[in-house]
């Protein structure tokens, strides 16, 4: 539970925040990373790591590098896309989650 507070505060503290550095999607991605195995988190980390790192474009500013980004990105959203139901037991029942 402690994780995932801290996780949700500082989500709000970086959508909310009057000046916010595009690093510091790391607050919220790091902590929700350590609860990728629960089940009802999965599809909302993959969701957002590949948000965050959407944000993180403008630090490479450069022509040439538009294309490798954009590249990058997509062989990541695919490569964890793919390897989520090897991390998660999806023909097992959820246990019970305090989380709903």
């Amino acid at each position: 539970q402690l994780v995932l507070s801290f996780t949700v505060s500082a989500l709000n503290f970086f959508m909310f925040g009057w000046h916010v550095h595009e690093k510091a999607s790391l607050m919220f991605v790091l902590p929700l990373s350590l609860l990728v195995c629960h089940r009802d988190l999965t599809m909302m980390y993959w969701q957002v790591t590949i948000l965050s790192t959407y944000t993180i474009f403008p630090l490479l500013h450069e022509d040439r590098e538009t294309a490798f980004k954009w590249l990058l990105l997509a062989t990541y959203s695919v490569a964890t896309f793919v390897a989520l139901p090897y991390v998660i037991d999806w023909s097992r029942p959820p246990p019970r989650s305090k989380l709903k």
